[in-house]
């Protein structure tokens, strides 16, 4: 199904077919596949990512929320449209459901590492609502705990200017 997802064409596929191919995943790895693979090359990437943060589901959630990752990436928001998804987290990261918490939390930490007028704000609320904190990581790997995530992102970031 990954090597499927790679062949798609987001050009041609309308948001039905995302909606049928995200409902037929069903497991998160495809997802982010579908997500960072196809789902973010179409034009209306945004549009999708504002229904699928606000449907429910976990995974479309995680689809939704990966694709704001891959639009904080490519610098195409808007200050406002930053704080409308800073705001989002700071509501529900901690309640979210499993995968959806996931990329909700990659989301802060992207905003973060990429963002230098969010970088203090991104720090606070990562720190200040906790998720992963305690989250076990193998020697070299960096903690999902956003505000360790941020340091270690902005450190390398930084290191390549």
């Amino acid at each position: 199904m990954i090597l499927g997802a790679m062949l798609l064409d987001p050009a041609v596929l309308t948001e039905r077919d995302f909606n049928a191919l995200l409902a037929e995943a069903g497991h998160p790895i495809l997802v982010d596949e579908l997500s960072f693979g196809v789902l973010c090359e179409n034009v209306l990437a945004k549009e999708f990512m504002l229904i699928w943060i606000s449907n429910g589901d976990d995974l479309r959630g995680r689809a939704g929320w990966n694709l704001a990752v891959d639009l904080v990436h490519r610098e195409a928001l808007t200050e406002e449209e930053l704080a409308f998804l800073v705001g989002r987290i700071e509501m529900n990261l901690v309640s979210s459901p499993p995968n959806t918490q996931w990329a909700m939390n990659h989301c802060l930490c992207e905003i973060g590492i990429i963002n230098d007028s969010w970088v203090e704000r991104c720090l606070i609320l990562g720190e200040r609502l906790g998720v992963y904190r305690d989250m076990k990581v193998s020697k070299g790997c960096t903690s999902a705990y956003a505000p360790e995530w941020i340091r270690v992102g902005r450190s390398k970031r930084l290191s390549r200017t």
